[in-house]
């Protein structure tokens, strides 16, 4: 393995929109965010249950019309191999 010099991460935060209801959303959101799935996985069902609950409820606060408007946090990062 390489190491790895110059590492820079750079925090950009812009708006996110999705169109469809707070559970649309959600279900798109586990079926791209695969790093998420092992944890999500660990949930017993009434967590989990309670966990959709809360994310559900703070989703609905979002919508603009049909659309949940939401900031995003993306770090993006990079380096050069050595």
């Amino acid at each position: 393995m390489s190491a790895i010099d110059s590492v820079k991460l750079e925090r950009h935060r812009q708006m996110g929109c999705r169109i469809g209801s707070p559970e649309e959303s959600w279900r798109q959101f586990i079926e791209v965010a695969a790093p998420f799935r092992p944890l999500i996985a660990k949930l017993t069902g009434e967590m989990r249950a309670r966990f959709e609950t809360e994310i559900f409820a703070k989703l609905r606060k979002l919508p603009d019309g049909s659309v949940i408007t939401m900031p995003l946090e993306i770090v993006v990062g990079t380096g050069m191999r050595a």
